[in-house]
């Protein structure tokens, strides 16, 4: 799934929530910009009546607008902080994952500074959790949990004495950067190094192909693959990755030893998006593997069993894969290695979650506040939730599945067996985060 992706369903799940007129009495009408410095601009939300929650919430995206999701919170009492990082909207190509993390700890200083706060709590939506969890586990543990000769990308120093979060809040969290595009490469692709070196076509394996019916794929709805293939696609598409990574740190070495070594240079990756098994073939990490909480429309809790996702396929993928403007990763050789890269042996099963800086599962095994974790019941990520509740250190945890929710809980209206099914699934969402917060005791 694109970066617009993303956006459009963060805007929906802000625009669902601002409208709740049950907690009106709260209301913000007049955010204050707040400069981060470096680029980085906040938007600070306080309740109109002036009465706030001594917790104080963070919000923000790597790539996404995060500046208008101040009003749900602050109908509810929270005075909140939104803020976009130094490299704007959009702009994967121009991200450092190990610097972006400086724009966490000012809006943290930032929103620390305000009278009455004294617990902040970070909400990561989507490519947001990652971010929220990488700066948390260095804030608990310093700099030394993103260094090392394993890192592709070192982060420095500079990171030292970060002050920590009291809590997090991970809405549909994406399992890291270099994991979704690993997932997300077509597999098939054979010759990366003619690709980039020599502005080859790409060739493609149609015995890897995903695309190819004789492979399983479905053009008119849910794909089937067998055991067989999702094992050899996943391994194909590791190894891409792998070579992919070879390649740009033969670059970075050209670049280190140029007379400019502070240079970057362009990474262009064609069939590097839209090439999700698990968006093709619905029994893909369809469901949670253990019993789990559902909260269903109606706002009650069912905690009895296994939870499945009510996702749609997404066979248009083959038209996406292929095209230039939805297929086609454009990076450079820095910001590939640093947030689009992962090493691996199975994109599924084999991900060397430690050879990188953005993997959400990597850092909750060491972070130790409080944590709630959401996830969509009408989107592929599902079980990657499950994952990173069951690999979490904290000891107050508590993992939710929002019953036909689209990604980041608006409800999915394609998934609904009648008008309103899920209806009711931001607003659900939204209160269980408050009363989580709310919780005495726990800020």
């Amino acid at each position: 799934m694109k970066t617009t992706a993303y956006v459009l369903a963060m805007l929906t799940i802000v625009s669902v929530l601002s409208f709740d007129p049950s907690h009106s009495v709260f209301a913000q009408s007049n955010p204050r910009y707040i400069n981060l410095g470096s680029n980085a601009v906040g938007a600070l939300y306080t309740p109109d009546s002036g009465s706030y929650s001594n917790v104080g919430i963070i919000v923000g995206h790597p790539t996404s607008n995060s500046l208008q999701c101040g009003p749900a919170w602050a109908s509810r009492g929270f005075m909140t902080l939104c803020f976009n990082p130094r490299y704007g909207v959009s702009h994967e190509n121009a991200i450092s994952w190990e610097t972006i993390i400086l724009d966490v700890r000012s809006a943290v200083n930032a929103l620390k500074s305000q009278p009455g706060i004294t617990k902040i709590v970070l909400v990561g939506a989507s490519g947001g959790g990652p971010l929220m969890t990488t700066y948390q586990d260095v804030a608990e543990n310093g700099p030394s949990v993103c260094q090392g000769l394993d890192k592709l990308v070192e982060c420095g120093n500079n990171l030292a004495g970060l002050p920590p979060a009291d809590g997090i809040i991970l809405n549909d969290s994406i399992p890291g950067y270099g994991v979704n595009a690993i997932r997300s490469i077509n597999g098939a692709v054979t010759n990366d190094n003619a690709i980039l070196n020599n502005n080859r076509p790409p060739r493609i394996n149609p015995n890897l192909d995903p695309f190819n019916p004789k492979n399983g794929y479905n053009p008119n709805g849910s794909s089937n693959y067998s055991q067989d293939f999702q094992k050899k696609y996943f391994e194909a598409q590791a190894n891409r990755m792998n070579i992919l990574i070879d390649e740009a740190l033969t670059k970075l070495h050209e670049i280190e030893a140029s007379a400019d070594p502070t240079d970057d240079a362009p990474f262009i990756v064609p069939r590097g998006d839209n090439a999700r098994l698990s968006e093709l073939d619905l029994s893909i990490h369809h469901a949670t593997v253990s019993p789990r909480k559902l909260l269903k429309n109606d706002g009650t809790i069912e905690d009895c069993c296994i939870v499945e996702s009510v996702r749609l396929p997404q066979p248009e993928d083959a038209a996406n894969n292929a095209s230039f403007s939805d297929g086609t990763l454009f990076l450079t050789v820095r910001s590939f290695l640093s947030l689009r890269s992962i090493r691996a042996w199975n994109s599924f099963t084999g991900l060397d979650i430690d050879s990188v800086n953005n993997v959400t599962v990597d850092h909750l095994r060491r972070i130790t506040v409080p944590l709630l974790i959401f996830t969509s019941g009408a989107h592929y990520f599902i079980r990657d939730n499950e994952i990173h509740y069951e690999n979490a250190a904290s000891a107050d945890k508590d993992f939710v599945v929002t019953e036909g929710g689209a990604h980041t809980g608006p409800p999915c209206v394609p998934c609904e067996k009648f008008p309103g099914q899920y209806s009711n699934s931001a607003i659900n969402q939204m209160n269980y985060m408050v009363n989580w917060l709310n919780k005495p005791g726990r800020f």
